[in-house]
């Protein structure tokens, strides 16, 4: 978003997300798993809640790198969000440890001092849009754990969640925002490339990895 064509947050994620929630369909049957089982995911609230997560952190997300910076941005969200996700392990009765504690307490003050300038620069939206962020992306976490605890295939149940946090983010995006664009030589750059490779092609080795 930052090296590519002048395009919104909103026009980057549904980019993203709709090119590489499509791919990951195309890659299921690599993991053994056949499309016309998606059918079944798409009536599971949690399934819905997770792409409602996504929607959330793709949007927070670019916005942030927009606005504070892609080094802020990312290191803010990316940084809260196993801090997010463990205090609501806690508030829901996981144990944790005291290197635990030790740890996040070093990430969290390391994350207020290297956001202070920003903050204080005039990029509090951008701050508060990367937090908001990891609460999504700690809310997908906890969500997809959820979900495959229930004894869900993976594999399926994010590629449904992804196929549906596509289509309403590429349904805002075009009833919304200039989507021009994206379709000149570098926007189609930019949209395979975080579709592909910032999308469909890690989350693919990511159910590799969980099988």
């Amino acid at each position: 978003q930052a090296l590519g064509p002048d395009s919104s947050p909103i026009a980057t994620s549904a980019a993203r997300l709709g090119l590489g929630s499509l791919l990951l369909v195309v890659m299921l049957p690599l993991v053994g798993r056949s499309p016309r089982h998606l059918a079944g995911y798409f009536g599971d609230r949690m399934v819905w809640l997770g792409a409602g997560c996504v929607c959330v952190f793709q949007f927070g997300y670019f916005y942030s790198a927009q606005r504070a910076g892609v080094a802020l941005g990312a290191l803010i969200t990316m940084g809260s969000i196993p801090v997010i996700t463990g205090a609501v392990g806690v508030l829901l009765g996981h144990r944790i440890t005291v290197a635990w504690v030790l740890s996040t307490a070093v990430c969290a003050s390391g994350l207020v001092l290297l956001g202070y300038q920003g903050i204080s620069g005039g990029n509090a939206a951008g701050v508060v849009a990367a937090l908001i962020a990891a609460v999504a992306g700690a809310g997908f976490t906890l969500v997809v754990k959820r979900i495959i605890d229930a004894g869900a295939q993976s594999d399926l149940a994010q590629t449904a969640l992804f196929l549906l946090a596509g289509l309403v983010m590429v349904v805002v995006a075009l009833t919304t925002q200039p989507v021009a664009i994206l379709a000149t030589p570098s926007g189609l750059a930019l949209t395979v490339w975080l579709g592909l490779m910032t999308m469909a092609l890690p989350n693919y080795l990511w159910v590799r990895g969980l099988g």
